[in-house]
């Protein structure tokens, strides 16, 4: 819409800032914020042309740009954002990016991608923080927030992005974006997906959570049994009233109804809430490569951005609209869950150990009869048997053991964990995992025993 010379965006409800405008709207140039929002975006003070020139997009965007890497000159500029990377776990295996400062006043949204390698969850993590930025179709320039890690990156990591200091210029509040890994990489453990998660939100702090994204292409027939598994897995985690929260992103679409994904998702039986038609809540983007753009069809790639951007609109608002939903309980039952799964692990160990004392004592009798006329004539002899004996050897991480009971508690161990009485094998400062379940105090971390 027009008022005047100045364009409005539909946006949330909430009056235009400029004098003499009556749209309700959001107003890009209009909105006065901190953190690292460009000054540049500050200065506006009257209703100008949204219509940008390559000189005038630069001038935008200078202090954004001052602190940004250009990854591309042609046909876009296309520049990453200067991100504080942070690795919150030992093995690296879960990372954080954060863009700007937060500012615990202002609201935040917290969502977890869930989909297979190759379904574009990288690009539409980027279009949000476009949409975020306020960037439009005429600016001709780009951002990004997710580093080009080549032709292999590593699917398994799970990665946090967080976008601060943005609030209000497109969506009234901060976002945090948890990318899990690809799951078409089958050598992707479901139990390490969750064990991830685990640490995520043990070292992060992630007690609420605002919506589930399943991001599936638009020519998708079917859920793969392992999406599907990783997908129920992960919802299992949090609970029956995350069933509302869940929402489907169907990428490489061509505007067109998207009846093989949703076929695909409503086959799958995970139980997706439903819109105003009965359909899953979903919402459609084109992923269109910015390095295929020609001057000759950009009336075509407009199109797809202004759809995309509509999209991206309509999901924000959705968004907006869900209820949080605590994850206190997931917590717990993921606790739960590791502490059962080590408990497995030590009862397999002892198990092991029963069957080598077994068999020396089978072996020992075996010897014995053997030698019972030697006993019943009471002559002295000799024979060799097999003892199971405890030994200490040495282990890249050191494992949490019982001094008292002499086993391994918990391999490999909370290797975050200084104080034992947070080990995840302990409940009530008791052990579960050792046979006299002794007190934390009489565990600590050393080498691995090995019969």
């Amino acid at each position: 819409r027009r008022s005047g010379k100045h364009r409005c965006r539909d946006g949330p409800s909430r009056a235009c800032v400029f004098p003499g405008c009556q749209r309700h709207c959001i107003c890009f140039l209009s909105v006065f914020t901190r953190g690292l929002v460009p000054e540049s975006l500050r200065m506006a003070q009257s209703h100008g042309s949204c219509s940008t020139t390559r000189e005038e997009a630069t001038s935008k965007w200078s202090d954004v740009i001052k602190n940004s890497k250009q990854i591309a000159t042609e046909p876009i500029r296309t520049y990453l954002l200067n991100t504080v990377k942070r690795a919150l776990n030992k093995d690296g295996l879960i990372r954080r990016y954060t863009f700007g400062r937060k500012d615990p006043n202002k609201r935040n949204r917290t969502i977890l991608m869930v989909g297979e390698t190759g379904t574009g969850k990288s690009a539409l993590i980027n279009m949000m923080v476009n949409y975020m930025l306020g960037v439009e179709w005429e600016d001709k320039i780009r951002f990004e927030i997710i580093p080009d890690e080549g032709k292999n990156p590593k699917t398994s990591l799970t990665t946090v992005y967080e976008i601060f200091g943005l609030e209000e210029l497109s969506v009234p509040f901060s976002l945090t974006v948890i990318d899990t890994p690809g799951y078409g990489d089958t050598t992707v453990k479901d139990d390490i997906i969750a064990q991830n998660l685990y640490r995520l939100l043990e070292s992060f702090d992630i007690v609420e959570l605002d919506a589930v994204c399943l991001v599936v292409k638009a020519s998708a027939y079917h859920l793969t049994p392992f999406q599907k598994k990783i997908f129920d897995s992960i919802l299992s985690l949090f609970g029956k009233n995350m069933e509302k929260n869940i929402m489907t992103l169907i990428t490489f679409s061509d505007w067109t109804s998207p009846s093989n994904a949703l076929e695909a998702v409503i086959e799958s039986g995970v139980p997706f809430p439903k819109d105003d038609i009965d359909e899953p809540v979903h919402f459609l983007f084109n992923n269109c490569p910015l390095n295929d753009y020609q001057n000759k069809y950009e009336k075509s790639f407009k199109h797809h951005w202004d759809n995309g951007t509509e999209s991206m609109r309509e999901f924000f608002q959705t968004l907006d609209r869900m209820e949080t939903q605590s994850l206190r309980m997931t917590e717990n039952v993921l606790k739960d869950r590791r502490r059962l799964e080590t408990c497995i692990q030590s009862l397999d160990e002892q198990i092991k150990v029963g069957h080598m004392k077994q068999k020396a004592l089978e072996d020992k009798q075996k010897t014995l009869e053997k030698h019972k006329e030697d006993m019943r004539k009471n002559n002295n002899f000799t024979y060799k048997y097999n003892v199971v004996i405890m030994k200490k050897v040495k282990i890249k991480s050191k494992a949490t053991c019982c001094t008292v009971c002499e086993v391994n508690c918990h391999y490999p161990g909370c290797w975050w964990v200084k104080d034992l009485q947070w080990c995840s094998v302990m409940e009530n400062n008791k052990c579960t995992v050792c046979p006299r379940k002794c007190s934390y105090t009489d565990h600590k971390k050393a080498m691995k025993y090995m019969r």
